[in-house]
């Protein structure tokens, strides 16, 4: 139960952020960061991947906040990480959040996991996945 009220306090705090921020993934989540801080328990802490997909250049601009890698798979490449840019969301007041961009081409697709898969039992049909597909 306090994993869900940390959760309904976090989306909560992104709701409350002014629309013009939603657009620009490293000052929102600072200052998200910022309050969730000043508002929850030293031992209290989220990790996070927050996106924005740009489809007039077909990029997605990030950060990840200690949340398990996305995986972004081009073609027949090889896959990609989308590490994390800093540490989880909530440890420190200020939080040094570096923004990355990735380009998807023709056949690319982002995948973006529930950090909840790694704690639970579950099939692979259960996980709770994002998808980004570029046809």
């Amino acid at each position: 139960m306090p994993a869900a009220l940390l959760m309904a306090n976090l989306q909560a705090l992104f709701h409350a952020q002014d629309r013009a921020l939603l657009r620009s993934p490293a000052l929102l989540v600072d200052r998200v960061n910022e309050l969730l801080y000043r508002s929850t328990a030293p031992e209290h802490y989220a990790t996070l991947f927050y996106g924005v997909y740009r489809g007039e250049s077909h990029e997605v601009t990030y950060v990840n906040f200690g949340h398990p890698p996305a995986v972004l798979e081009r073609g027949g490449a090889a896959p990609e990480e989308c590490g994390a840019t800093a540490l989880p969301a909530g440890l420190f007041a200020a939080a040094r959040c570096e923004e990355r961009r990735v380009g998807l081409g023709p056949g690319s697709r982002l995948t973006v996991c529930s950090d909840g898969i790694t704690e639970a039992d579950m099939g692979e049909d259960d996980r709770t996945r994002n998808v980004i597909e570029v046809n």
